[in-house]
């Protein structure tokens, strides 16, 4: 049940004041569903700022989410909000024990949380993801990588204790699991890759087979497809050229139109591994036969994207290559240097060297074989290799 306004509840005793978008709003909610606590629950939009009206602001002066309100009883604070509702709640002991020493261990995690895995998530996510969908662009890298390490911190010392336990604080899951769990959770919209944490991994299995889990974080999964949708999409602030075709008629007569199509053909499958890694955006400017083709290649906001925009239109990126198309084949297949052709006078770059130089050795390395065979499909291989 919500409403749109926000109210004082009459007909129920609790109220959840709640934005799906915040993981501790989820991790709340997420509670009073797996233990059928009564409640109503009132969604309150940040984006749209209703967190800041006059009206919310009774409910909590802070002016964020979530709070509750239980009969004339308000409270925000998440961590708070469950530890109460699991004092004033028929709920099992194994959420928030009342022997002094097992409480303790969950006091201490949810202590811990707050300036260790949820700073690094939000810090990441925010400049990541919400900051340029505000506008707020370019995405502040120092930041980023001010969350990332504190992230991998997190991600250690969490893995540490999943060594030997199941769960966060013990044997059975505890309101630290949920708070932890929506956090990681939230980081698909980057993504961060895992793989290194088996022990998180498993957990984090564990946790997501809780019965209102997916009911939760519906509205989390169904950002991240729209965002996924979007980045494969000639949306990312630029202007495509126009047509019905793939690429323009001057891309289609240069054979690094073909490269850009298996770069983008392998995305789906490959993107989020490759934007891990890279973390930035590109620019080639193409040209062959007194003819000039832009492509930008996204490879910061996952899984990535390839689109083609008419020059001087589109957005900023890291690096911006400029060169021929024989010279971009070459490279692209491993048969000269960019260094050299760098330095040569082959190729000229603009903006981040290093990230051009991980460019080459993270997509056009990896991928050499796999160009050579569809160039060669099409007769447009070099004479000579």
């Amino acid at each position: 049940v919500h409403g749109a306004q926000l109210k004082s509840p009459t007909q129920m005793t609790l109220t959840l004041f709640i934005d799906l978008i915040s993981q501790p709003s989820r991790a709340v909610w997420l509670f009073c569903l797996e233990n059928a606590i009564p409640h109503k629950v009132q969604f309150v939009h940040i984006a749209k700022g209703e967190t800041r009206s006059k009206e919310y602001k009774n409910i909590n002066p802070i002016g964020k989410v979530p709070a509750i309100q239980d009969d004339n009883f308000s409270m925000w604070e998440s961590h708070t909000i469950l530890r109460y509702l699991s004092t004033t709640r028929n709920v099992a002991d194994h959420w928030y024990p009342k022997d002094p020493k097992s409480r303790a261990i969950v006091d201490r995690y949810l202590d811990w949380h707050h300036l260790n895995l949820r700073l690094g998530a939000t810090t990441v996510v925010f400049n990541r993801v919400f900051a340029p969908s505000m506008g707020l662009k370019p995405a502040n890298e120092e930041k980023i990588k001010e969350g990332e390490k504190i992230l991998d911190n997190s991600f250690k010392f969490i893995e540490g204790i999943l060594a030997s336990l199941p769960y966060i604080a013990g044997n059975q899951i505890s309101i630290a699991d949920l708070f932890a769990a929506c956090e990681i959770n939230t980081l698909a919209l980057v993504p961060v890759d895992l793989s290194a944490y088996p022990n998180i991994k498993a957990w984090l299995g564990r946790v997501e087979g809780l019965k209102h889990w997916k009911e939760v974080n519906a509205g989390l999964h169904k950002m991240l497809a729209r965002r996924q949708k979007a980045s494969v999409a000639p949306s990312v602030g630029a202007n495509p050229t126009s047509g019905s075709s793939e690429w323009s008629d001057a891309a289609t007569t240069m054979k690094a139109a073909k490269v850009f199509s298996e770069i983008k053909a392998s995305l789906p499958q490959e993107g989020a591994e490759i934007c891990q890694k890279l973390k930035a955006t590109y620019k080639f400017i193409v040209s062959h036969d007194g003819k000039r083709a832009v492509f930008v290649v996204d490879l910061k906001n996952s899984p990535g994207s390839v689109i083609e925009i008419k020059e001087g239109d589109g957005p900023k990126t890291d690096t911006t290559f400029t060169l021929t198309d024989e010279n971009f084949i070459n490279i692209a297949i491993g048969k000269m240097n960019p260094q050299g052709a760098f330095i040569g006078g082959k190729l000229k770059l603009n903006g981040d060297i290093s990230k051009a130089m991980s460019f080459n050795t993270v997509v056009f390395q990896r991928k050499a074989d796999r160009i050579k065979e569809a160039l060669g499909k099409l007769g447009l291989l070099p004479s000579k290799l």
